[in-house]
């Protein structure tokens, strides 16, 4: 059984598929790969199509370089189809326990499932987080999450504040502006930003060639080239980093923005940054600084949790103190069981998604088998 139908839950049914193994994917939306549909409207991968295509099916050759959401999700769909990937939609995993030799799936309507293995390929971007501030339940604006958000259409001549600043609060805050909005980003902790092209290149393949060295010192080797592409970022505003991208990624698992024109709009003022908030007024923020603006609406980019503890009975030696698997992509502390997806590389998540579904590939084929019954 696999428990998600996003690109991990796809590409590893495909490749059991292929290795002769009939695979069931239980997705909870009503379609497949939900996120990605229901993505803002503007969003478009970050990573070059060459290198984003799942295994045995590149992308197609009349995509753009960066493919957008509804390209994507075509591109998905289509994968899933040609593959013979069986798949229960609307079918949502509510827990997942070991009983005996089988893994025991419950679903929110009551339905049990039984299997020798199971691939939890829910993914990164599970639960939205928004987090609490002082007094701000007295905030009388809007507040939603950058999950939530669709295009600025709603904003024109609105003044927004997007909270945080990686690739979502980025690329929100540019849509916003596109749309007539005033956009002001909220900064609170240091940040790593790099292009997403120099010189027409795509920077993930820059990243390829550096990930053969240590972090500290591949960072040291790309610090030039960012500071003649991006420049300083603490002079539009964004607090500074004591670290390169590599660093970061493996300090903290968190990507670092790409940028698209934000800093150029950061630059010029067209977006403002700030602080980080202390509290909330009734109609916006006072920030950290103690200057107080007034603000529309609240769009929180402020990243996701797994959810994995509410799925697994037991987490222990499954979880570190974030939520996230120990392993993905790789045989875990517990028989038959797998996780896909939920590695962020410094080289795209969907190429690590198709070297991680071939890995559980080859690791269920070299069990007995994939044994499924319902119970």
């Amino acid at each position: 059984m696999i428990v998600g139908g996003g690109p991990a839950g796809i590409a590893t049914a495909a490749g059991l598929v292929r290795r002769g193994l009939d695979p069931v994917v239980l997705e909870k939306g009503k379609t497949i790969a939900t996120a990605w549909r229901h993505h803002y409207d503007r969003l478009h991968l970050h990573t070059n199509k060459q290198i984003s295509g799942l295994p045995g099916r590149p992308m197609p050759r009349h995509y753009p370089k960066y493919p957008s959401r509804d390209q994507v999700y075509s591109y998905l769909e289509g994968y899933a189809r040609d593959e013979g990937v069986r798949i229960r939609l609307e079918t949502e995993v509510a827990h997942c326990r070991r009983e005996g030799d089988l893994w025991i799936l419950t679903t929110t309507e009551g339905a049990v499932y039984g299997a020798k293995h199971v691939v939890i390929a829910t993914g990164l971007s599970h639960v939205p987080v928004i987090p609490k501030y002082p007094k701000q339940e007295i905030y009388e604006g809007e507040i939603l999450h950058s999950a939530e958000y669709r295009n600025g259409a709603a904003y024109a001549t609105k003044h927004v504040l997007v909270v945080g600043f990686g690739n979502s609060a980025g690329e929100v805050a540019l849509d916003l502006l596109d749309h007539g909005a005033h956009p002001h980003i909220s900064v609170r902790s240091p940040s790593v930003v790099v292009p997403r092209d120099i010189a027409g290149v795509p920077i993930l393949r820059l990243a390829r060639w550096m990930s053969v060295f240590p972090p500290r010192f591949a960072d040291w080797l790309s610090k030039p080239l960012l500071l003649a592409t991006v420049g300083d970022v603490s002079i539009a505003g964004i607090p500074k980093a004591g670290w390169g991208p590599l660093a970061q990624i493996r300090k903290t698992g968190k990507i670092p923005m790409l940028d698209i024109g934000t800093m150029a709009a950061l630059r010029s003022g067209s977006i403002k940054a700030q602080p980080g908030i202390e509290r909330f007024t009734e109609t916006g923020v006072i920030f950290s600084s103690g200057t107080s603006e007034p603000f529309d609406a609240i769009v929180f980019a402020t990243g996701f949790e797994t959810g994995l503890e509410r799925i697994l009975e037991d987490t222990s030696g499954l979880l570190d103190e974030t939520g996230r698997p120990l392993m993905s992509g790789r045989a875990t502390s517990r028989p038959g069981l797998y996780f896909c997806g939920f590695h962020e590389p410094p080289t795209g998540r969907l190429r690590e998604i198709g070297l991680e579904a071939e890995r559980i590939g080859d690791l269920i084929a070299g069990e007995v088998g994939l044994a499924v019954s319902r119970l």
